[in-house]
């Protein structure tokens, strides 16, 4: 399967956008600790990011789990499929959260960000920054913002799914693996 990419080609992905008190730079498995220790500081919090009421970060979650998960995103960003970005304090000792740009799971968008921070008092701060970078920097002409005005997560699920499969990084963090959207994120294609 050949991957086609979130993004054309040609477009220079940002390395790096700082605004307010955020530097976002692309999430790695070398931003493990950093990550982990702020998975544990936003806690069940973010369990509406993703969805109305998701299982990730489910408790207990181990620092391998997250290793995982941040392998799988960076995997991603190499091939081009879906961009996370860390989002760290302006001094870069410290995790405050991420933002995910994912391609659309509802027709109507091209893209998809969700994003959270380890203070609630800050994710209106970043979501402005995030908005702003996505419509001067970024080739998206329709972004969503699941769970976030004007689209609270009561408009969002009721909106008409994307009906086709886009390639993503499977759970081993190195297969690519067509998803198609039939539940809040996405899901695996029948």
């Amino acid at each position: 399967m050949a991957d086609a990419p979130f993004v054309a080609t040609d477009f220079v992905v940002p390395a790096e956008h700082r605004a307010r008190n955020f530097l976002l730079r692309p999430l790695r498995a070398s931003h493990l600790d950093v990550d982990f220790e702020a998975l544990q500081k936003a806690g069940s919090r973010l369990r509406t990011v993703f969805a109305p009421n998701d299982s990730w970060p489910r408790d207990g979650i181990t620092l391998d789990e997250d290793l995982e998960d941040l392998r799988r995103h960076e995997a991603e960003w190499e091939r081009r499929l879906a961009f996370a970005y860390t989002v760290l304090s302006a001094d870069e000792s410290r995790c405050l959260g991420c933002v995910y740009l994912n391609p659309a799971t509802k027709l109507g968008h091209d893209c998809e960000c969700l994003l959270w921070t380890t203070d609630a008092t800050q994710d209106g701060a970043l979501e402005a920054v995030a908005r702003e970078w996505l419509a001067t920097a970024w080739p998206f002409r329709a972004v969503g913002f699941p769970g976030r005005p004007p689209t609270p997560w009561s408009v969002w699920e009721k909106l008409p799914w994307r009906d086709e499969a886009v390639p993503r990084i499977g759970a081993d963090a190195a297969s690519v693996v067509l998803y198609n959207a039939r539940a809040c994120g996405l899901a695996l294609a029948e």
